[in-house]
């Protein structure tokens, strides 16, 4: 066994095209604080991504599951902007 091992050679790390979860998550969801044209930036770019895995999972099996994560991140994108709108018009009708 100890000569087998000795015998392996080194590859090189495997790098991927996928960004890495973190990005997926603040590509869909936004952070806090962004501007509006910030925002619209972002969206454009998460529709072109998204286009793109949709595209590439027809082959792609780790693009369909990134594909399907992107689409639960954005439908989670648009449910926290509808309770949030309505959190805002509760307050105003509140403070009125």
């Amino acid at each position: 066994m100890g000569s087998y091992a000795r015998n392996q050679q080194d590859l090189p790390p495997i790098e991927f095209e996928a960004p890495p979860p973190e990005c997926f998550r603040t590509l869909f969801l936004g952070e806090a604080g962004e501007t509006t044209e910030e925002r619209n930036a972002r969206v454009a770019v998460a529709r072109e991504v998204l286009t793109e895995l949709l595209e590439q999972s027809l082959t792609d099996p780790v693009a369909r599951e990134d594909a399907m994560y992107a689409v639960a991140l954005g439908n989670a994108a648009q449910l926290r902007s509808t309770v949030c709108a309505a959190q805002e018009a509760d307050r105003r009708g509140q403070a009125a």
